[in-house]
């Protein structure tokens, strides 16, 4: 593992040497952190959800109902998705877009205005939204970092580790102090910005103005960000995941999501996937997809075929939230692509042959090789 450790980072600043400044005292904190097995979360398309205004963080899911154990989810485990006919059945008919024209295109970020980003083959990027069906070229071409809304949208450049940001205005700024990783989801809402450096630090920054600030207080790994609310897990010290404000680095920690395990040194990593919004948290771990209630910690469960669990050899999964709905999309190293639309205020699921994105009021799914964009109702 440290071999592994030495290569990233050491190309990480052959790349840009001199740019990556740490805090006071970040050395020894992440050559501990770094030392350690890490839970991978890989959600490709960064969760884009409806801001909440409260001032003080909601309350935290109820400690009894997140711990590893089956009977909390007994009384929804019967549930099963059923296969959805449609998902524009689910939208305003007037807000309906086909996404289409760009050979190749591949959407990986929605956000809560109904922009769509995402990439060709050839890494360049291209923008798309309502009443903009055909993708439009941003001129920029992207590794990875893809996250939109509020007329901004963010990017990591082939071979480079600064997170960009460009603004309504088309005013580009680079908001990492020190660095971004491509591999990990970018998250933008409520007018926030929200990453993890190379050392898997959390930062978030207000929009494209200025660069970001570490997340006060932190120890582990970003997992799902509803602003302004920021979720870090660690599961290999304290064993627990904490609800952040990012304003102003108040936590609530509660215990790990059921299905996710504790680690060690010797473990290897558990592949497990997470979204929120300003109700629910919602991961998917161990064959199924939960959701608590963020006020009174109620769970439900959703149990997944094993073509859906997370960790299959050459799959790619993606995992948001909107203001109602949370996705969960698989795509097979065959090229087969599967979703689950979960409403946890129904408790009903539904699957779609395709993949499903959701945030604020809109819905993207895949039909065929275009997609559909459309404002729920």
């Amino acid at each position: 593992m440290s071999n592994g450790i030495e290569e990233r980072l050491k190309a990480a600043f052959e790349q840009d040497a001199g740019s990556v400044r740490t805090h006071t005292g970040a050395y020894a904190e992440n050559r501990r952190r770094l030392r350690r097995d890490r839970t991978r979360r890989r959600v490709a398309v960064p969760i884009m959800v409806a801001a909440t205004a409260a001032a003080v963080a909601a309350p935290f899911m109820l400690a009894n109902t997140l711990r590893d154990g089956g009977e909390q989810d007994a009384a929804s485990s019967r549930l099963a998705p059923r296969v959805l006919d449609d998902p524009a059945k689910l939208v305003d008919p007037a807000s309906l877009v086909r996404v289409s024209g760009v050979p190749g295109f591949r959407a990986e970020a929605l956000g809560t205005d109904g922009s769509v980003l995402g990439r060709t083959p050839d890494m360049k990027v291209w923008r798309a939204g309502p009443g903009k069906g055909t993708p439009e070229s941003t001129g920029v071409r992207a590794r990875g970092g893809l996250s939109t809304g509020s007329g901004a949208f963010t990017w990591i450049k082939p071979g480079g580790f600064d997170l960009e940001c460009r603004d309504a205005t088309g005013t580009t700024r680079v908001i990492s102090p020190q660095s971004a990783e491509a591999e990990r989801p970018v998250w933008a809402d409520g007018g926030f910005v929200a990453w993890s450096d190379i050392m898997r630090q959390p930062f978030t920054a207000k929009g494209c103005a200025r660069p970001g600030k570490l997340v006060p207080g932190n120890v582990g790994d970003a997992v799902a960000f509803s602003a302004p609310h920021l979720w870090v897990v660690d599961p290999t010290n304290d064993f627990v995941l904490r609800q952040v404000d990012v304003r102003t680095g108040h936590s609530v920690k509660g215990p790990l999501p059921a299905g996710v395990r504790r680690h060690t040194m010797a473990d290897q990593d558990q592949i497990w996937y997470a979204a929120a919004n300003k109700r629910v948290f919602a991961w998917v771990a161990d064959g199924k997809l939960r959701a608590a209630d963020r006020q009174s910690g109620a769970q439900d469960a959703v149990p997944l075929p094993e073509w859906l669990h997370p960790g299959k050899k050459g799959a790619e999964a993606t995992m948001t939230a909107g203001s109602r709905y949370v996705a969960y999309s698989v795509t097979g190293a065959d090229g087969h692509r599967q979703a689950v639309l979960f409403d946890p205020a129904t408790d009903r699921a539904v699957s779609w042959r395709g993949v499903v994105h959701v945030a604020g009021d809109w819905l993207l799914w895949s039909d065929g090789k275009d997609y559909k964009l459309g404002r729920l109702r």
